[in-house]
């Protein structure tokens, strides 16, 4: 059943299984929550609940699939002729793309009951994309159902979020990433031999997002990770020229979301042990206690231009003029002292 695959997140898959089995669908979804956490496989595990052939008829389980018959096996494979998913193209999902989902849902559905619309990261959507799709939200096409999936729900219109049932997701706990991670360790086989990082361990590292943890599992990847709080935490006491060579090698990662993700965290726990409370993940401590020393209202700064930064990436900023200010920005406390 493929609701059960939603392990840390029964509350949103038993809301989920109620509306399939009601059969009152709302023709937009919102399911918003931390990135990596299972909303993806939310929204294909509601698409195979309604669309399934052979439906659970158990009381308990009353509104899923099986998992196993023609339709869910195809949406499991990303094949179902009823189901298109948006993602952005590059930094942003266009107007080219909504025009293409609009001569979609224009058709009648092929095999199944409905036709679906998955927007991943839709909170990446430009300006006239996003007019374009609230125009389609305000006049849908019957036996259309759209699901907008987000982590960052505060930067989609409010026209757009009041035409959704909005449906939240939680941080994963580090005791259901580990036991997810085990799973995916038992099951895939080993295409050669590597020594990967043990979930535990991963799953500390990942904030909660299943996604992230499968991310440090690559000792390589930990290693980067590592060795980036460290970089970063030194920044105060580190030249200007220094920073401007931090900032231009940051810019380049292939892993943004992950750069983000480590930064705004070690910031976190910064603010934690500068409040004179504990960190999280005790690999963490050495370098936010770096940090901690410049002071709650310096840390809060640096953390609201760091996510300033990462919105700003929505509608083309330009990343290394925009690290290279804000490491110099670090770097100035250095010469405050």
């Amino acid at each position: 059943m493929p609701f059960a695959e939603l392990i840390g997140q029964e509350r949103a898959a038993r809301q989920l299984c109620s509306l399939a089995a009601s059969g009152r669908l709302p023709q937009a979804l919102l399911l918003s929550g931390p990135r990596g956490v299972g909303k993806a496989l939310a929204a294909r595990c509601l698409i195979q609940a309604v669309s399934c052939l052979d439906p659970v008829a158990e009381a308990e389980s009353r509104g899923d699939a099986c998992g196993r018959c023609r339709s869910c096996i195809q949406i499991a494979r990303n094949r179902f002729p009823d189901h298109l998913t948006v993602r952005p193209d590059g930094e942003q999902i266009k107007i080219e793309q909504i025009q293409e989902v609009q001569e979609y849902v224009s058709l009648s559905p092929v095999v199944g009951p409905k036709r679906w619309v998955v927007f991943e990261e839709v909170h990446r959507l430009n300006n006239v994309a996003a007019n374009a799709l609230l125009k389609t939200l305000e006049e849908p096409p019957p036996r259309v159902i759209f699901i907008l999936v987000t982590h960052r729900p505060n930067l989609l219109p409010e026209t757009v979020l009041s035409r959704c049932l909005k449906i939240g997701f939680s941080f994963l706990s580090p005791a259901a990433v580990s036991r997810i991670l085990e799973h995916f360790a038992t099951s895939t086989p080993q295409v050669e031999e590597r020594s990967p990082v043990a979930p535990a361990v991963a799953a500390a590292w990942s904030g909660g997002s299943l996604e992230r943890a499968r991310f440090f599992t690559e000792a390589e990847n930990l290693d980067w990770g590592r060795r980036l709080l460290v970089d970063f935490s030194r920044l105060p006491e580190a030249s200007p020229a220094a920073a401007l060579v931090l900032a231009a090698a940051a810019a380049k990662t292939a892993t943004r979301e992950m750069f983000f993700y480590l930064l705004d965290r070690l910031l976190h726990e910064s603010l934690r042990l500068a409040a004179g409370c504990g960190v999280d993940n005790d690999e963490w401590r050495e370098s936010a206690a770096r940090l901690a020393v410049c002071g709650q209202e310096r840390i809060l700064a640096w953390r609201q231009r760091l996510r300033d930064i990462e919105d700003g990436l929505t509608v083309n900023l330009n990343l290394e003029l925009a690290l290279d200010a804000f490491f110099l920005e670090l770097a100035v406390v250095r010469e405050e002292r």
